[in-house]
């Protein structure tokens, strides 16, 4: 399938009451990914260029009934994280990840963006239905968690 046609998109958008710093080191490292519940462990397998979790870093998620390798292909802070996954159990084709955040009145507006197809001997597009669900779950869970880690020192 093309890039212009994937079987699944998942995109989710949220508002968060911080400055647009904090919101992407919050949203951006990649422990926060175990703010989902399905996420069991991230481990970092390969430092970035520059450090850490810079351009080039490579992670493995392992998540409840799923595994991915995947590289961070842009770490420009404040503004956008790219990543792309390499391998993955079951396998997917990924058209790439991003999260942006942007300055919004009263804090940061992320968007966090996913395309993927799900090959026909994995469950094609009836497959696709389902992950699509799930990571619109898990990426929901991650920006309401670092919502409130974000928005809970501001009302103290």
């Amino acid at each position: 399938m093309p890039i212009d046609n994937p079987m699944a998109t998942v995109r989710l958008e949220r508002i968060i009451a911080a400055p647009p710093q904090e919101v992407f080191d919050v949203v951006t490292d990649s422990n926060s990914l175990k703010l989902a519940s399905l996420v069991l462990r991230v481990k970092r397998v390969r430092e970035g260029r520059n450090g850490g979790w810079s351009a080039g870093a490579v992670r493995e998620v392992v998540a409840a009934g799923a595994w991915f390798r995947e590289e961070i292909t842009t770490n420009d802070r404040p503004h956008l994280f790219a990543y792309q996954i390499l391998k993955s159990v079951p396998p997917i084709t990924h058209f790439g990840g991003t999260i942006e955040v942007t300055p919004e009145a009263g804090g940061s507006r992320v968007v966090w963006e996913s395309s993927y197809d799900i090959p026909l001997l994995a469950g094609g597009k009836a497959t696709a239905v389902v992950t699509k669900r799930i990571l619109e779950l898990a990426f929901g869970q991650i920006l309401a968690e670092a919502d409130k880690k974000l928005t809970a020192g501001a009302n103290r």
